[in-house]
């Protein structure tokens, strides 16, 4: 992987240590944490942001453990604490981080199924 990676608009260098990964909605992964299930909206090797459904917020620095669940049936445990919250999202920073094997497949993946959610249009599956 790149150290400078590539961001979705063009080839502006993206500030961030590592590439992140946007669902639409319809597509999102879901985490299952104390007794919760969240969206997930972005995913990077080194974190992800969830979506809360409820009007609880995490406190930051908060330890967050969970498990992910991808649209193929795959699982994965999660442990890193709340960095922050904005808004109805919490960012979740990542102790041990996301595979790049899972990120590429994820990619993929939406690319195969969600190509208009790249291209800046609305998301619909080409199934």
């Amino acid at each position: 992987m790149a150290d400078k990676p590539q961001d979705d608009s063009g080839g502006a260098e993206q500030r961030r240590a590592y590439y992140r990964l946007k669902y639409p909605e319809s597509a999102r992964p879901t985490v299952v944490a104390d007794d919760m299930s969240l969206p997930v909206v972005e995913l990077s090797e080194g974190g992800l942001r969830l979506v809360l459904l409820s009007a609880t917020a995490l406190d930051a620095g908060r330890p967050f453990q969970g498990q992910i669940l991808f649209h193929d049936g795959g699982r994965l445990t999660i442990a890193g604490k709340v960095a922050r919250m904005e808004g109805r999202e919490a960012i979740i920073q990542l102790d041990r981080g996301i595979s790049f094997k899972r990120m590429f497949a994820e990619q993929v993946w939406l690319h195969q199924h969600y190509r208009s959610a790249f291209d800046g249009e609305q998301s619909n599956p080409e199934a």
